[in-house]
């Protein structure tokens, strides 16, 4: 996969981002893509954006589970 023509889009960013996250990208692309988070402040924030979304999703999780 070619990471590097994923900006053509911000959907596609996110989308990438978020399956980087969640672990869905098969292993050869996650080592492609944990190399071109290197170089990419783009992509970079949006893995940031994903991970914070998904740090809130589990406190809002935990929040109405020890109700």
């Amino acid at each position: 996969m070619d990471f590097d023509n994923i900006h053509e889009s911000n959907s596609r960013v996110e989308e990438v981002a978020e399956e980087f996250v969640l672990g869905r990208l098969a292993p050869d692309h996650r080592l492609t893509y944990e190399k071109h988070l290197l170089t990419c402040p783009t992509c970079e924030s949006a893995v940031e954006r994903v991970l914070e979304f998904v740090k809130l999703l589990r406190k809002a999780n935990e929040s109405e589970l020890s109700e």
